[in-house]
């Protein structure tokens, strides 16, 4: 069996032979084992009734597969400055909200495979921060989050900068009527493979043409339809980056490429393909 401890972000391989010295030389020293449960409970315990209330009723909200890993990182933390972090955000979201610093290392988090229980960064401090917000479980919800009954992606970057969405067929660029059309008029499918905001430029001319539109509209089309099938019945996206939370409706976001048929889409999307 191999044993491992990290200390300070340096890890030993501890031999078989050699853990019960260790464990025995742990105990001399008046060190327990560790045991994250007892650890949870202490922190709720030190935390004022209001505040450990709010943080019991968060849990419930974020699913269970993912419940050590938030009792972990918590505990981490001083109850002193969980109990300034945990102040849920009443109003309804709209512009940034930034992370409190003591819930930084959880809204960090994300899971590096991809099962049903896949969370990316961002999405576990939520119900955290937010009353009346949850956690969506499995890796085909609809959405991540809801917060007051309205669904929200939530995705690692920046707003400007823009995002590849879901790969699932329904959500594809491919899966909209403009698409068809175009495809109808003569162009070929290939073609949205890798369109990149160079190409999709420079293609909106021909495309025009070939669907009797002018180019704005046609790319208006594309970009709204982009949007609508991506987003689903979202509200719109929370961008997480650098410990902050940005809410953008989808009404603001436009499409900026396709990869794969993924639709890539940002806040500048019009501002890169039509200079506006």
């Amino acid at each position: 069996m191999k044993n491992f401890i990290n200390i300070k972000g340096v890890t030993y391989k501890i031999p078989e032979r050699k853990v019960k010295e260790l464990k025995a030389f742990l105990q001399d020293q008046g060190l327990q084992e560790y045991n994250l449960e007892r650890e949870y409970r202490s922190l709720i315990c030190n935390l004022k009734s209001k505040t450990a209330r709010h943080l019991r009723v968060s849990l419930n909200k974020i699913p269970e597969a993912h419940h050590q890993v938030v009792k972990a990182l918590l505990v981490e933390q001083t109850a002193k400055d969980l109990e300034q972090a945990l102040t849920p955000v009443r109003r309804a979201p709209e512009g940034s909200v930034s992370v409190p610093e003591a819930l930084i290392p959880l809204a960090e988090y994300r899971t590096s495979t991809s099962s049903g229980s896949q969370v990316g960064r961002g999405e576990l401090i939520i119900p955290l921060l937010f009353e009346n917000a949850c956690v969506n479980e499995g890796g085909n919800a609809v959405c991540d989050v809801t917060i007051s009954g309205i669904n929200w992606h939530v995705k690692n970057g920046k707003p400007q900068s823009g995002i590849r969405m879901g790969s699932a067929k329904k959500k594809l660029f491919s899966a909209t009527e403009i698409y068809k059309e175009l495809i109808f008029a003569g162009v070929e499918p290939t073609d949205f493979n890798e369109l990149n905001q160079g190409l999709l430029k420079s293609s909106l001319h021909e495309w025009a043409i070939l669907t009797a539109m002018d180019e704005k509209s046609l790319y208006e089309r594309m970009s709204h339809q982009a949007v609508e099938t991506s987003i689903g019945d979202a509200a719109g996206i929370i961008w997480y980056n650098d410990g902050l939370l940005t809410f953008t409706n989808k009404d603001s976001l436009s499409l900026d490429s396709t990869t794969q048929f993924r639709s890539k889409l940002s806040t500048r999307g019009f501002e890169k393909i039509l200079g506006e």
